[in-house]
C-alpha cells in the first residue's frame, strides 16, 4: 500500500482534474458545433492527456531531485511543497518510471496520429516540448516570465484543441477558422491554469528574488502582479460570454458565471495575503470550480 500511495503522490493523481476537464470541454465542443464524436479516439486521447499530465507531474519531481544537491532552490511541483519528500526518492527508479511514461505516451500518440493527421503530430509535439522543458533544461520555463503562458497553452488551449480535433478530423480543416472560436472557449481553462502558476511565483516572490529565478514577477512585482492574477481571473469568464454571444458554446454554459462570487471571495483574501501553505490552495479551488462548472455546463447544454 505505501508503494502504491507513493507512486500516486509522485504522479500527483490529485492535479489530474486540470487536464481531464479539458478533454471534456474538446469533446463537448465537437458535439455541440460539428455534431461529430468518435469514441475510440476520445478514449485514446483522454488516456494519453491524462497519462502525459502525470508524466510530466513526475518529471517536475526528478528534475528537483536532479537538482536537489545542487543548490537550495525551492521545490516546485505543481505549487506544493515538496509533498512525497522527493529528497528521499531513488533517483533511478523515478527515471526509469519516467522514460516508460513517456514511451507509453508516444505509442498512444502515434496511434492517433495514424488514426487523424499530421496536424495532431504538430499539436503533440508542442504540448511535448512544453511539458518537458517546463522543469527540464539549463532554463526550465518555470523560471522564466513565460510559464504562466506556457502552462495555460499547453493544458488549456492545446489538450481543449486536440480533444476537439480528434473528434472532427475528417470535417475540418486546421487553419485560423478552426483555432480562434477555440481560443475564446478555452479561454477559462487558459486563465485559471496559467493563474495557479503566476500564484505560486506570487507566493515565492521573495524567496525567488534572492535565488534570481527571474518569473513574471520579478518583472512586474508583486503589485503587479496581483493585478494580473485579478485580470486572468475576470478574463476567463469574459470568454465564457463572448464564446456563448458568438454561439460557440452552448447558452447553459453562462452557468459557469456562478462562480464568480466564490472567486470574487477567494480574489479578495489573496490581495490581502500571500502565503503558500494557506493562500495557494485558493488558485486551485478557482481552477477546478470554474472549469467543473464550464465542463458541466457544456455537457448540459448539448443534451438540451
Amino acid at each position: 500500500m505505501k508503494k502504491i500511495s507513493g507512486l500516486l503522490e509522485l504522479v500527483e493523481i490529485q492535479s489530474t482534474p486540470a487536464s481531464i476537464f479539458p478533454v471534456l470541454m474538446g469533446l463537448f465542443y465537437a458535439i455541440y458545433r460539428y455534431n461529430a464524436f468518435n469514441i475510440v479516439n476520445t478514449i485514446l486521447f483522454f488516456i494519453g492527456a491524462v497519462w502525459f499530465h502525470m508524466a510530466v507531474n513526475v518529471n517536475d519531481n526528478y528534475q528537483d531531485l536532479i537538482h536537489a544537491n545542487k543548490s537550495n532552490v525551492k521545490e516546485f511541483t505543481n505549487g506544493t511543497n515538496d509533498p512525497i519528500g522527493k529528497h528521499h526518492l531513488d533517483k533511478s527508479n523515478v527515471k526509469k518510471l519516467l522514460i516508460f511514461m513517456l514511451l507509453f505516451f508516444v505509442v498512444i500518440g502515434i496511434i492517433l496520429v495514424i488514426r487523424t493527421g499530421i496536424p495532431l503530430l504538430i499539436m503533440g509535439i508542442i504540448c511535448f516540448l512544453i511539458g518537458y522543458f517546463y522543469a527540464a533544461g539549463p532554463r526550465p520555463i518555470s523560471t522564466t516570465p513565460f510559464g504562466e503562458l506556457f502552462s495555460g497553452i499547453a493544458m488549456g488551449l492545446m489538450i481543449f484543441m486536440i480533444g476537439v480535433y480528434v473528434n472532427v478530423f475528417t470535417l475540418v480543416k486546421v487553419d485560423w477558422n478552426f483555432i480562434y472560436p477555440i481560443i475564446f472557449s478555452s479561454l477559462l481553462p487558459i486563465c485559471y491554469i496559467a493563474n495557479m502558476m503566476l500564484a505560486n511565483n506570487i507566493c515565492d516572490i521573495d524567496e525567488d528574488l534572492k535565488l534570481h529565478r527571474k518569473t513574471i514577477c520579478f518583472y512586474i512585482g508583486k503589485i503587479n502582479s496581483l493585478h494580473l492574477y485579478t485580470f486572468l481571473n475576470i478574463l476567463g469568464f469574459v470568454g465564457i460570454v463572448i464564446s456563448v454571444i458568438l454561439r460557440y458554446l452552448p447558452v447553459l454554459t453562462l452557468f459557469t458565471l456562478l462562480a464568480i462570487p466564490v472567486v470574487y471571495k477567494n480574489n479578495k483574501k489573496f490581495y490581502k495575503r500571500q502565503d503558500k501553505d494557506l493562500d495557494f490552495g485558493m488558485s486551485v479551488q478557482n481552477l477546478l470550480l470554474t472549469t467543473a462548472l464550464q465542463t458541466l455546463t457544456m455537457g448540459i447544454g448539448i443534451l438540451i
